[in-house]
């Protein structure tokens, strides 16, 4: 989640370094000045939406997967949440990165110099390969996940018995 956000904020700093403003309403159509950038911010925002393959998946699919065991109701809402969400970033990648190419001060706009396509492959490509192998992680700290969920049982068990 730390690299995707990371990327996106990024992908900001980048529009913002050459139009100046981060208001929605100053951009439209920058893929056809800046393809590249328009492609990554994709990619960002398919990660941020935890799409398999990228490094968000895993964890919002374990904790779907946990959270369904334990309270439907809640993982209905988080569901509902995660769609709400999607809607609004593609909405906002549309807006910002399609559409007609309007504004003057757009058409003069120039695509990632080499220096920024390289950090920005560098975080896409992060977010790639924990996405394809989420092992890389899991592995790590499937141990010590396993102990604080022995320990969590382990206090609902001794809580249960003290209530009886």
């Amino acid at each position: 989640h730390g690299i995707v956000m990371a990327a996106l904020m990024l992908s900001v700093s980048a529009l913002y370094d050459r139009v100046g403003s981060t208001e929605i309403a100053a951009f439209g159509g920058v893929a056809m000045r800046m393809p590249v950038l328009g492609f990554l911010v994709m990619m960002f925002i398919l990660a941020a939406l935890a799409v398999p393959g990228t490094s968000g998946f895993l964890g919002v699919f374990l904790t779907m997967v946990g959270v369904f065991d334990v309270h439907v109701i809640v993982a209905l809402l988080t569901l509902l949440g995660i769609v709400i969400s999607a809607a609004g970033l593609l909405s906002l990648f549309k807006r910002v990165i399609f559409g007609p190419l309007i504004k003057q001060s757009l058409k003069s706009l120039h695509d990632l110099d080499r220096r920024e396509a390289g950090v920005f492959a560098v975080l896409l490509g992060m977010i790639l390969y924990l996405g394809l192998f989420p092992g890389v992680i899991t592995d790590r700290t499937g141990v010590t996940v396993e102990a604080l969920v022995i320990g969590y049982e382990e206090a609902q068990a001794s809580q249960r018995a003290a209530s009886e």
